[in-house]
């Protein structure tokens, strides 16, 4: 993201792809959160990162643990 110019923007860009994607039932919800985990921590909520990380773990498939 750091060789795009408006940096604000594109974080928002990604996180309304994020949001966008959490509402759509037929995306794996531990995939989506392990995602908006990166995003979190890109911008600096280390708190909010480690949230969706817990998350991602709670609903990942038995094989992706």
């Amino acid at each position: 993201l750091s060789l795009i110019p408006n940096r604000a923007e594109s974080l928002q860009m990604v996180a309304t792809r994020i949001a966008h994607a959490m509402q759509n039932p037929s995306n794996d919800i531990w995939l989506c959160s392990l995602v908006a985990s990166v995003y979190w921590r890109t911008i600096g909520n280390s708190s909010m990162a480690i949230d969706c990380l817990r998350h991602s773990i709670a609903y990942a498939p038995t094989s992706m643990k």
